[in-house]
């Protein structure tokens, strides 16, 4: 995987075939050298035959590498010109991060991208490492359940939630919703997060703690649980749980 030189401009695809038609494709894959900070980046990209049209394209932390906090801006950007400058910010636990592209075209396109990174001047202190506190194989799930309890290691204030869902026959109005609820001093567990609404395989993210959108407080040394929440009688539906702390 190509590592991104902050101040330098690092090409990270170097003529690479975009298929009409492609959606989700794996246009590059990359990694900034310091891991817990964040970076600020641009990326440059320019095609031959000068015919970008209308790509799209997706900034993403890789879900098989690592887990991230926060937003990753730029994601959706409608692609009209040649070559283009984008610009965001990503913030994460490690710097690995892809870049997926969607081709409506009835034409292949040849592209090049460049990145440059450097470090935000609102980084901040560096986090502490991640660490994993929740794994699993993908588990056959049809009706509502909850989890064992759990408790916070030491330290952990934000916690990354990764759903992936392998596989769901469903009627129209089944779905599937993933809480995190955390033990308040009277014994009750309390909703601290949940998924956005799932109604197809594939996967999705949300992440709790202090200083990120949802900023419900992770009671290190306390208690907690994920549930699922299983709305309708789908005939199959496995997915997995995997939960990283900091």
């Amino acid at each position: 995987m190509t590592v991104i030189t902050p101040g330098s401009l690092t090409k990270v695809v170097d003529s690479v075939t975009v298929p009409a038609g492609a959606t989700n494709f794996v246009l590059a894959e990359f990694e900034f050298p310091s891991a817990s900070a964040d970076f600020v980046y641009q990326v440059q990209m320019s095609e031959a035959p000068h015919n970008v049209g209308s790509l799209l394209l997706t900034a993403s932390g890789s879900v098989d590498r690592v887990n991230y906090f926060g937003p990753v801006n730029n994601s959706g950007v409608y692609l009209s010109n040649t070559s283009v400058e984008l610009s965001g910010e990503i913030r994460g636990l490690y710097q690995s991060f892809q870049f997926l592209i969607s081709n409506p075209d009835t034409i292949d396109h040849v592209l090049n991208v460049w990145v440059l990174g450097s470090p935000s001047a609102s980084a901040g202190p560096v986090a502490p490492a991640p660490v994993t506190l929740y794994t699993e194989s993908p588990t056959a799930r049809t009706s509502s359940g909850a989890s064992n309890a759990f408790t916070w290691p030491s330290g952990v204030s934000q916690v990354f939630v990764g759903v992936n869902v392998t596989a769901f026959a469903r009627a129209p109005h089944d779905a599937l919703t993933v809480t995190l609820q955390q033990e308040d001093a009277n014994g009750v567990f309390q909703d601290i997060g949940s998924s956005a609404e799932i109604n197809e395989t594939g996967t999705t993210v949300f992440s709790v703690g202090t200083g990120l959108d949802n900023g419900q407080m992770i009671v290190a040394g306390g208690t907690y649980r994920f549930l699922w929440t299983v709305a309708g009688s789908p005939s199959a539906l496995s997915f997995q749980v995997g939960i990283t702390g900091r």
